[in-house]
């Protein structure tokens, strides 16, 4: 649904629950508080609900301009520039294969810095682009993508079952895979989102995996922040009740704000059995 209809609907809910003649401050407050609770109900309604985008692209075309290689993917990806991304898989030419800094991207392309000849656009089935990952001690460090919110899905080769939940160092699931005796195996696996520098690379959030395989590649699906206007509409109705609930609070009616937010637990509700 549009910005500017969803912003309608938050309006039309708080004018539900307030006295006549009370004026509040609607456009200096509704965007930023509709932008928070965007992604508040991403973070908590059931992921089938959700579309995921994945840290594993796969190529549809491949192209060189200039010392410029191009490579077109089949799905929205969630690479930035400055990225360092692992492309392997390609085998008409296996120059595009290795380890690049992103330069320039479109919602379904990257492109990277390599000396070579120029290319035309050719179709390119077999590549496979994914965020620079290293595996130590069984561990897989992998860069948690700029826009991530929570996790979809992750499923290594050797596991046994997909982890669809992320863990922090100090929670139980945290401190069994940091636990030399507990930690984690194919029949259990975890995924904990961490701050850590590992060695030699960069002091950033990384999403911790155990137990893999080195090169091996995952199945890899996130939740990325979204705008109001990108969410599923059947989530709009939770979406303008939370957002009328604390627009009210905001501007003190906390009695009204509170009618509001038991119409938002009820839409959950629904939402959960739907």
């Amino acid at each position: 649904m549009e910005r500017e209809g969803i912003v309608t609907k938050v309006k039309t809910k708080m004018d539900e629950v307030t006295p006549p003649g009370v004026d509040l401050p609607f456009d200096d407050i509704v965007g930023p508080i509709l932008d928070e609770c965007a992604k508040d109900i991403a973070a908590v309604v059931p992921l089938h609900l959700l579309s995921p985008i994945t840290m594993v692209c796969r190529t549809t075309k491949r192209y060189i301009n200039t010392n410029i290689a191009t490579l077109t993917l089949s799905t929205i990806h969630p690479f930035k520039v400055g990225n360092v991304v692992t492309i392997s898989g390609i085998t008409g030419e296996t120059s595009y294969n290795g380890d690049f800094s992103v330069t320039a991207i479109t919602t379904t392309s990257i492109s990277y810095a390599l000396i070579h000849a120029d290319e035309l656009e050719t179709v390119e089935l077999g590549g496979i682009v994914t965020f620079k990952t290293i595996v130590t001690g069984n561990k897989a460090y992998i860069p948690k993508p700029d826009d991530f919110l929570r996790l979809y899905e992750m499923k290594f080769p050797l596991w046994q079952k997909t982890v669809r939940e992320t863990t922090k160092p100090d929670t139980i699931g945290g401190k069994i895979q940091e636990n030399p005796y507990l930690t984690s195996g194919i029949g259990r696996p975890t995924v904990m989102a961490i701050t850590t520098m590992p060695t030699g690379w960069a002091l950033r959030e990384y999403l911790v995996c155990a137990k893999v395989e080195t090169a091996a590649i995952p199945i890899a699906l996130y939740i990325r922040v979204q705008l109001p206007e990108e969410l599923p509409d059947k989530l709009i109705d939770s979406l303008t009740w939370l957002t009328a609930s604390k627009v009210l609070k905001v501007s003190g009616m906390n009695d009204q704000a509170q009618v509001l937010m038991e119409q938002y637990g009820l839409s959950l509700t629904q939402l959960a059995q739907a």
